[in-house]
């Protein structure tokens, strides 16, 4: 792949990226910046090293360039599947605008995956690098798997393949629900079969309420010994978190470092994806936690603020909400369950007396 260069950038550019049409450049004060050029025009693209990276630069390519950007290995890639797929007349029959969300999915999995062998791919591995990566946005995540079996059913129909590994994914979506919440025996059977670091990852999700993208974030810095400083990604609102007891005795016995609080056993930071990827690998090892995800911590710590009684404005000091509306489904679910206890318990006790008579 080419890089192409252009003179009215401002700055001096850096090492090469094998990517078509990115280039970086450090500016005057001296901060990396990471263009995508085509024809004269110029987007700005997230830094490499984030998540959203990969997909910007998808979207960007298939925009302007007009083709998806998928990567391919032989006959057994997942690239070469899709591109025998988008080459189809079935999905040339597709209506423009699914086409298009069709193609703009596919670049994704294709330039993440379209190197790895399709034939190989099975349930649990859609599910951990095709779904649960996306965990923070249910919706976009059952549509990749959505996508991905509609190939498969395609490769089906042609006789390419003979088993759809996307069928049977539970959906991560709940309409009204969103992810459930951990019920106290799920939390206690996770905290017992679990690794030192995967309980790391489980406490500082559920008593701080984070996202995956901003638990990756989080640095021994930002940390005081009674308040975790936070500036969530998907907001850029700016929250000082003080940490529970619990948090405490987990973070004090946890490997320091000069970087995040969350890191591989080599010491590398965890981009989100990887850390939705191991903390699925865990739940599915110890098992008998259906249903239970990293994003539903989330849900688990605002649940349990709800049913001891905190209002919509009180959680989102916490979660980082932006609106009362999208926090207000679980206090109202809090105080009717509060309100039900409080009714069945005022009508009367009514005994069955032994029935007299055939």
């Amino acid at each position: 792949m080419s890089v192409r260069k252009g003179g009215d950038v401002q700055g001096e550019p850096v090492g090469k990226i094998d990517l078509d049409y990115v280039q970086q450049f450090r500016d005057r004060t001296g901060k990396l910046r990471t263009y995508f050029r085509f024809k004269g025009k110029r987007w700005t693209l997230p830094d490499p090293s984030d998540p959203g990276f990969t997909a910007a630069y998808a979207r960007l390519r298939q925009k302007v360039v007009g083709t998806a950007a998928t990567a391919s290995k032989g006959e057994n890639s997942v690239g070469w599947l899709i591109k025998r797929y988008q080459a189809s007349p079935e999905f040339k029959r597709l209506a423009d605008r699914t086409r298009k969300d069709y193609a703009r999915i596919l670049s994704d999995i294709g330039m993440q995956y379209g190197a790895k062998s399709w034939p190989a791919m099975t349930r649990p591995i859609v599910m951990e690098r095709i779904r649960d990566p996306l965990a923070d946005t249910p919706r976009r995540a059952d549509y990749h798997v959505a996508v991905l079996s509609a190939v498969f059913a395609w490769a089906i129909k042609r006789e390419i393949a003979t088993a759809n590994p996307c069928h049977g994914i539970e959906k991560l979506f709940k309409a009204g629900g969103g992810y459930r919440a951990w019920t106290a025996a799920e939390i206690e059977r996770f905290c017992i079969g679990c690794t030192d670091d995967e309980h790391l990852i489980f406490m500082l999700a559920l008593y701080t309420a984070q996202r995956a993208g901003d638990l990756v974030r989080m640095t021994w810095f930002q940390y005081d010994g009674e308040t975790i400083r936070v500036r969530q990604g998907k907001t850029g609102a700016t929250l000082a978190l003080s940490v529970h007891d619990a948090l405490k005795a987990a973070l004090q016995v946890a490997p320091r470092s000069d970087g995040t609080i969350l890191a591989r056993p080599d010491g590398r930071a965890y981009s989100s994806a990887d850390l939705s990827q191991v903390f699925s690998k865990a739940v599915r090892r110890i098992g008998g936690l259906e249903g239970c995800t990293l994003h539903g911590l989330r849900t688990t710590h605002v649940t349990i603020l709800a049913e001891s009684g905190a209002g919509a404005r009180q959680i989102m000091a916490t979660t980082g909400h932006r609106t009362l509306a999208m926090v207000e489904h679980y206090t109202r679910n809090a105080e009717q369950a509060r309100m039900a206890r409080d009714l069945i318990a005022r009508l009367p006790n009514i005994v069955r007396t032994k029935r007299s008579g055939p």
